[in-house]
């Protein structure tokens, strides 16, 4: 399994430095996960979708489940490595809750950054391939937020591909 580091953000390290000495800081950080060669690794895990895309004040996510022990044993290596990273004073919120995370779907100008398959749209909710059971493979990378100002932090996921219930085959046009 591919060890990720967080400490190799200057910004944040220069941040944490002044949080410990007792300085005011307001900033909202966020710190990629790196590996030993100082790459942003990929990861791919298959969870459960349980709903439909959840539209909020908070943007679009889904609540996901997911299947692999040792998927789940993944991500708890990754919030390890990020509680480990934080100062005394800063609270760490679980990501995973059994089993169970949101999987943030960011969008602008009407298109989700990940690639999504099958495609949809954001503001056609209703063409949506998430749903209750549905099989959700999904492509990411992991990084970790730190709110200074609540004295909080967390992980998230930087998903970069979806794949629902297999995905939707295109038919080849014959001429």
């Amino acid at each position: 399994m591919t060890e990720i580091d967080f400490s190799t953000d200057t910004k944040a390290a220069t941040l944490m430095a002044s949080f410990i000495k007792g300085d005011t800081v307001t900033d909202l950080c966020f710190i990629e996960g790196k590996d030993k060669t100082g790459r942003t690794p990929k990861f791919t895990f298959e969870c459960e979708g349980l709903g439909a895309v959840n539209v909020s004040d908070y943007g679009h996510s889904v609540l996901c489940k997911i299947i692999a022990a040792d998927d789940v044993t993944m991500m708890e290596s990754f919030e390890d490595a990020a509680a480990g990273f934080l100062a005394e004073g800063l609270e760490f919120k679980h990501f995973i809750r059994e089993d169970k995370f949101f999987m943030k779907l960011p969008f602008k100008n009407d298109k989700y950054r990940a690639a999504i398959d099958p495609t949809f749209v954001p503001s056609q909710q209703d063409k949506s391939p998430f749903h209750q059971g549905s099989t959700v493979q999904v492509e990411f990378s992991v990084s970790m937020w730190i709110n200074y100002s609540s004295a909080t932090a967390g992980l998230f996921l930087n998903v970069h591909k979806v794949v629902v219930d297999g995905g939707k085959k295109k038919l080849v046009r014959r001429r």
